[in-house]
């Protein structure tokens, strides 16, 4: 989760083995169970969503590991409006 400072990894999806270069490192997602929310709107309205999320886990007796991702399914390239963009979000659990 985010906080003073945070890593970033930027990635997409290919149809088959990669290879890196450089500064380019290939990474594998996490397999297991994860929570997942698909939000709709703008960017800064996801906050909103990771506190509702946070309180599920808890409401849930659940934890989450270290790492997390999102999927920006559809944003400013597909449609100017962002109160249409989706977001998946991702949670591993711990």
């Amino acid at each position: 989760m985010p906080t003073d400072t945070v890593d970033v990894t930027a990635g997409f999806p290919v149809a088959g083995p990669a290879h890196g270069a450089g500064d380019v490192v290939v990474t594998d997602l996490p397999v297991g169970k994860a929570v997942t929310s698909i939000y709709t709107g703008p960017y800064d309205g996801m906050t909103r969503t990771y506190d509702e999320i946070a309180v599920w886990l808890r409401k849930h007796g659940l934890a989450t590991g270290a790492d997390m991702w999102e999927e920006y399914l559809t944003g400013p390239d597909a449609d100017p409006d962002p109160t249409t963009w989706q977001t998946r979000i991702v949670l591993p659990l711990a």
